[in-house]
């Protein structure tokens, strides 16, 4: 049975913000505006997926040095922030509204005679809205986040077992 456990040694997330504040008082405020996601995952298991179906498969007879699923998406943060007094630190926590922009899966390979490296597009059956809850704390415009996905990210992945499981992005 194919297994969808992340080597998250190896998983990325990237986050470009560009970030509207509207301040309600000294301390208290919204944050909101619109950043750009990338994410990167890679499976604990040698797998292979389907661009259309989304269909992950166990794949012994090709040894992959790399296989990584990505995803992109653009976002609309909307969260309460808060602020100290000397205006350089600052706290957000709220929901994120995210669209799908596109994935792919880029693989590397080697036989006796050659290497070889794969690009495909497609869809791979992942959900076109992703709902988050997050956190953000900053200091001088620069931060850190949290995000807990509400929404699962694909419209339930298919193992070769017919076993129904769905990825949560953290």
């Amino acid at each position: 049975t194919a297994s969808l456990d992340l080597d998250y040694s190896q998983c990325r997330n990237y986050l470009i913000n560009g970030n509207l504040h509207v301040n309600f008082t000294k301390n208290f405020g919204l944050l909101t505006g619109f950043g750009f996601e990338f994410n990167r995952f890679v499976f604990k298991e040698n797998l292979q997926v389907s661009p259309n179906s989304g269909q992950f498969q166990s794949d012994s007879a090709i040894s992959f040095g790399s296989y990584k699923f990505k995803t992109n998406y653009i976002q609309l943060p909307l969260m309460l922030k808060l602020q100290t007094n000397n205006q350089k630190l600052k706290f957000a926590v709220g929901g994120t509204f995210s669209y799908n922009l596109g994935n792919k899966v880029k693989s590397e390979y080697s036989d006796a005679d050659a290497d070889y490296e794969t690009v495909i597009k497609g869809n791979y059956n992942v959900a076109p809205i992703k709902l988050s809850l997050g956190a953000r704390i900053a200091y001088k415009g620069i931060g850190l986040y949290f995000n807990y996905g509400l929404t699962e990210m694909n419209s339930n992945y298919v193992l070769v077992s017919n076993d129904h499981r769905n990825l949560m992005p953290f």
